[in-house]
Parts: structure tokens; sequence; C-alpha cells
């Protein structure tokens, strides 16, 4: 995992590519309208999307995504989600007047 952040940090202008484990630090280091790119599923407790992001599986992968809690907080949020597969997802936005978009693209489960 230290090798992957590494080398996030060498080549920003690509895409983090992380394991299980890390989503927030990923959201938190990926440019707005960046794309994380998983190598494992997914099954940190919470994900916290500060920004408008895309997350997806490793390029002929399907990984799960499975957060207890997926939280949309700030105004104008668009997080998308592809080839991903989800098992009880929950997905919570801001409690102000703001507009929050996630979109699914060739996602599968719940």
């Amino acid at each position: 995992m230290l090798l992957l952040i590494f080398l996030f940090i060498l080549l920003p202008a690509y895409p983090p590519i992380i394991a299980a484990g890390i989503i927030n630090k990923a959201i938190e280091n990926v440019a707005e309208n960046g794309t994380i790119i998983l190598l494992s599923d997914c099954t940190d407790y919470t994900a916290v999307f500060e920004k408008s992001v895309t997350v997806k599986s490793k390029e002929g992968s399907t990984f799960g995504f499975a957060p207890r809690y997926t939280y949309l907080p700030y105004k104008d949020a668009t997080v998308t989600m592809e080839g991903l597969n989800f098992n009880g997802l929950s997905i919570y936005g801001s409690t102000q007047n703001a507009v929050e978009t996630v979109t699914l693209n060739n996602c599968s489960g719940s």
C-alpha cells in the first residue's frame, strides 16, 4: 500500500490507485473531478466525499464498494461510481439546501 501512495505522490496526473482501507485518504488526495481506481473491495466503515470524484474498479474487474456510511456532505457534490458491486449501500447527503448527485454506471447490488 505504501508503494501505491508513493506512486500517486510522484505522478499526481494519474488517478490514485488504492487497495482497501484508505478510501478517505484517496478522496482527500484526488483532484476535484478526479478518478479513484479500486484494486480490491472497499470495506471501510465510512466514505466521505468532500468533492466531486469518480470511483471505479480496476479495468476488467468488479470490486465491492461497501462502506457502512457513505456521505456527500458538501454542496453540489457529484460522485460517479463505475463497475462496482454494492452490498447494502447507504448514501447520506447534507442537511442544507444542496444538490448532491450520485451516478451509477455498470454497477450491481443494492
